[in-house]
């Protein structure tokens, strides 16, 4: 639809056309009008004065006729029709309602689904505007469906849940302007936060402004006659405590279930953001002392731990709790705080000893990666010869291998050539192009080291074609790197 008045304007249903952008279809229209000689010289018909002319009942029936293939048109008489009179249709209001209720909606569906819904919102948001009350309760039966229909939907760009959005503000705006029976209020938002899909919409949270003294009494007392231990209730009762900034609260709810060290570590920052750090400090020692301070997850715990005990001063206990976790979590990541924190009180070339022994020992019977760390470790460190013995007598992590080999390479190529051809060999028995293309790569990065060695490289490879000879795209990388 091409349109000329005080500039030219036009809309499109194609997809760049929808999004209000002059698409090339209108181009298109617009030259074709432009090349018509006998459009230029046809003189305009004054539509508006024809209009003008006809009577009312010409003009209801031309209307009814085009509605009857509009379905658009027909949804908006429709529509018009259910909310603009004095008593409106609440039999088609509910219809139209209803339509919300899906079972579930493909993706090209969405966008559709999601329009025609906000055109029954404006209809309702119009009546509501009129008449709060008469608006409460189909607008209250559209937030229930909407949210619902969120869950329903295969919706990446949030069609659904815009809408879902939108009838929550239009039903509590409806119930600012008419304040609803609060007890009836209470139960209906305390039901629908308890029964209600998972998925609701954020503004939902402004409802509990809605409620006066008596919608909170109704509201706790039917909380109470639920089950204190459903997921939902908790839930609830954490989602009111937030609102009310109620720490205490809070810190009670929460500790009635302590199942690992992520509980502990909430009351802990809890209470730490709230400035309250000895009462934090108690807590994160508390899930240490639990047996909650070890494994991964004990990190939540013992590093906040420690960062209060080095701001309180209380060096060595920090070092105490650091070395007790780097015993039970021996990675490059505990040695580091470990190190800082033994540095801080000078106890460092002690504490050193005794991590890198455990490391020993770890990597004597291959137990969590050990050996791994250690080389790393050192490594890191510079002690690049102990680096290369561990790597030699343990498993390692290639790229650990790789690191350790690299560094030999400066001064003992030969040997950085050993620990690359079981990591060639490797990759080739992979039997896949990513691992052939790593093996061409350790090719070419090794092939400078043998002649520093004084090593045959070309005899080498030589064997290796010979070796995979059936290896077609192996040896087409190996071509594309000139080997």
């Amino acid at each position: 639809m091409l349109r000329h008045g005080r500039g030219l304007d036009g809309a499109c249903s194609c997809p760049f056309g929808s999004e209000g952008n002059f698409c090339k279809h209108l181009v298109a229209v617009g030259l074709r009008l432009l090349a018509d000689d006998r459009t230029a010289k046809k003189p305009a018909l004054d539509i508006h004065a024809h209009l003008s002319r006809m009577s009312q009942a010409e003009l209801v029936e031309l209307v009814w006729r085009r509605a009857q293939t509009d379905a658009d048109l027909y949804q908006e008489l429709r529509l018009a029709a259910a909310v603009g009179g004095d008593v409106p249709d609440s039999v088609d209001l509910s219809r139209l309602v209803e339509s919300f209720d899906v079972e579930w909606l493909e993706r090209h569906e969405v966008r559709d689904f999601a329009d025609a819904a906000d055109e029954v919102l404006t209809a309702l948001g119009d009546l509501a505007a009129r008449d709060p009350m008469l608006g409460q309760q189909p607008l209250q039966r559209a937030v229930e469906l909407l949210s619902r229909a969120i869950s329903r939907t295969d919706d990446e760009i949030g069609y659904v849940d815009s809408v879902a959005e939108r009838a929550v503000e239009l039903y509590l705006d409806a119930c600012r302007a008419a304040p609803p029976d609060q007890i009836e209020f209470a139960r209906w938002l305390l039901g629908f936060r308890l029964a209600g899909p998972d998925y609701q919409p954020q503004a939902l949270a402004a409802a509990y402004d809605l409620l006066d003294d008596v919608g909170w009494t109704a509201f706790r007392e039917g909380m109470d006659q639920n089950d204190p231990r459903s997921w939902q209730v908790r839930s609830l009762r954490e989602e009111l405590l937030t609102a009310a900034d109620d720490i205490d609260g809070l810190v009670r709810l929460w500790s009635g279930e302590l199942t690992g060290s992520t509980s502990y570590a909430r009351i802990a920052k809890l209470l730490q953001a709230h400035g309250r750090v000895d009462e934090a400090m108690m807590w994160f020692e508390s899930g240490i002392a639990d047996g909650h301070g070890t494994g991964w997850a004990g990190a939540q715990l013992v590093d906040p731990l420690a960062d209060l005990y080095a701001n309180a001063g209380r060096l060595e206990d920090r070092l105490t709790i650091l070395e007790r976790y780097f015993h039970d979590e021996p990675a490059e990541r505990t040695y580091q705080r470990l190190r800082e924190a033994a540095e801080a009180v000078h106890r460092w070339p002690a504490v050193r000893r005794e991590a890198l022994a455990r490391l020993q020992d770890l990597a004597g019977i291959d137990a969590h990666g050990a050996a791994d760390t250690w080389a790393r470790i050192l490594l890191a460190e510079g002690e690049d010869d102990q680096a290369w013995r561990v790597i030699a007598k343990h498993t390692c992590r290639e790229a650990t291998v790789v690191a350790v080999a690299d560094r030999r390479a400066v001064s003992h190529p030969s040997d950085a050539i050993d620990a690359y051809e079981p990591l060639i060999a490797m990759q080739i028995m992979l039997t896949n192009n990513d691992a052939y293309r790593q093996a061409a790569e350790y090719l070419v990065k090794v092939k400078p080291l043998f002649q520093r060695a004084h090593r045959e490289f070309a005899a080498y490879v030589g064997d290796l074609r010979e070796q995979h000879r059936r290896k077609r795209n192996f040896l087409a990388e190996l071509g594309r790197r000139g080997l």
